[in-house]
């Protein structure tokens, strides 16, 4: 989630590890590990939906401008090579 590589289901994932750490340990340390992410998520979910869709479209646009990059220095370089060669 930090670098902008999460899923949706990921935070459902969280959400489920939480809640089988949560009164399933001998340690109340566990409980106390599980519920920062259990209220993050309970409060914030939908704005964490929105960044992931978000930093997904973002990466989308720069792939889509990293492509068409690509193809206009292929097609300069087949120009160049036409006007060389004939």
């Amino acid at each position: 989630m930090v670098i902008g590589d999460a899923k949706p289901d990921e935070i459902d994932m969280l959400e489920q590890l939480a809640s089988q750490i949560e009164g399933h340990t001998i340690c109340a340390l566990g409980d106390a590990a599980a519920w920062p992410v259990q209220g993050l998520i309970r409060h914030y979910k939908p704005e964490m939906l929105e960044r992931i869709r978000k930093f997904q479209t973002e990466k989308a646009k720069k792939e889509l401008e990293l492509r068409d990059q690509v193809m206009k220095r292929e097609m300069a370089e087949q120009q160049r090579n036409r006007e060389i060669f004939h």
